[in-house]
């Protein structure tokens, strides 16, 4: 049926997936990876290609576990799999998955890796895959990194960061430029061994400026996407080109704070990894599956309620002996505010759309400069409010 189509919300699944899998919430993106499979038959509105996608992300859950041979053995499959459909930009996108994982798996022995990139190639320069050719020329350069050969590499990386930056991932384009910055990194660390060979680098053995740049610029992308392990990664680096430099306070302060980075990081990892990150409830887990943030978060809500109902019933109060000091004198039985006369029903009415504005508030999530809900109008203010 066209007219219930479900590609809204396979792509609201696939947005939380990504969320939950840079985060390293395993047991969350387990959970979005099946519900985005479930809505991806191979029979859908998006066709077989949206089922490949969400088998691809079963494997993804693998590789980020460390299980790289799982990982690669079922990619692999899937590469052969959209071959023979004819699913040629899905058979690109596996080959380059597989070349990355090679290289994470095993960076001493890249050979692996060498050919799935050149398998990419071949198949973006006959199908005419600009973005992909881009990407699989850079995945290449950083085979050649890890091969040794800096020169080929940087060759290859720079040739191909215009066109990543400019139709890539924007964690391709981070990965990108933390592979240039590692060339620059190992180009300094060979010229320091056998200056004799590497004599034009050895007047700028100590200036580093490129490398820093090119790890603020990768730190950036990958902050863009949370991907905290990437993230840790460029801390980490900055952090040791800080403490190679002078002992002024500013490089002083840069070190330290890069360190503290990756170290927080790491025990983000760490808490997600278990769910016991405070983030926002998710909805698609189990009650029985919840995990301690989510038993926070409502303990908090709770407390939120029963502090509004013990406000409300204070003010009540208040107002019955107001409104009762009132009918003795023979008084108006109103009060004021600054948009004319409010009874009493009207006030409590008022108080109770307040309530249960209260008990349907959520916590935001960390680093959400959202309020919370104002509290609720103390008696004297409506009297004063005149």
């Amino acid at each position: 049926n066209r007219k219930s189509t479900n590609v809204g919300l396979r792509a609201e699944y696939m947005i939380k997936f990504e969320w939950a899998l840079h985060r390293n919430a395993l047991r969350r993106a387990t959970d979005f990876g099946e519900a985005v499979l479930g809505v991806s038959p191979a029979q859908s509105d998006l066709d077989i290609e949206a089922h490949v996608e969400a088998l691809r992300c079963d494997f993804r859950i693998s590789a980020q576990r460390g299980d790289w041979d799982s990982a690669v053995k079922g990619l692999n499959r899937l590469e052969r799999l959209c071959g023979n459909q004819g699913l040629w930009a899905q058979q690109v996108g596996c080959l380059l998955l597989g070349a990355k994982w090679r290289l994470d798996a095993c960076p001493m022995s890249p050979v692996p890796a060498m050919s799935p990139c050149l398998r990419a190639l071949a198949l973006c320069e006959l199908h005419c895959f600009d973005a992909f050719h881009a990407e699989a020329t850079a995945r290449l350069g950083m085979v050649q990194l890890h091969l040794g050969d800096v020169l080929k590499a940087r060759t290859l990386l720079r040739a191909a960061l215009p066109k990543v930056l400019e139709h890539g991932h924007i964690d391709v384009q981070g990965d990108v430029w933390y592979a240039l910055a590692m060339t620059e990194l190992k180009e300094k660390a060979f010229a320091k061994d056998a200056p004799e060979v590497w004599k034009h680098i050895t007047p700028t053995l100590c200036d580093w400026e490129k490398p820093t740049r090119f790890l603020e610029r990768a730190l950036e992308c990958f902050a863009y996407v949370e991907h905290r392990s990437r993230m840790q990664t460029c801390h980490y680096w900055l952090a040791r080109i800080h403490h190679q430099e002078d002992s002024a306070p500013y490089h002083k302060a840069k070190r330290d704070f890069h360190s503290y980075r990756a170290l927080q990081l790491q025990a983000q990892m760490n808490r997600s990894l278990f769910d016991h990150e405070e983030l926002r409830e998710m909805w698609l887990l189990d009650d029985d599956e919840v995990g301690e943030h989510l038993a926070a978060i409502r303990a908090r809500r709770e407390e939120i309620v029963r502090d509004a109902k013990r406000e409300y019933a204070e003010n009540a109060a208040k107002f019955e002996a107001d409104r009762a000091a009132r009918r003795a004198r023979g008084e108006e039985d109103l009060i004021y505010d600054n948009e004319g006369k409010l009874s009493y029903e009207k006030y409590y009415a008022a108080m109770q759309d307040q309530l249960r504005e209260r008990e349907s508030w959520t916590p935001p999530a960390p680093g959400a400069n959202e309020p919370p809900p104002a509290p609720i109008r103390e008696a004297e203010d409506f009297k004063n409010a005149r």
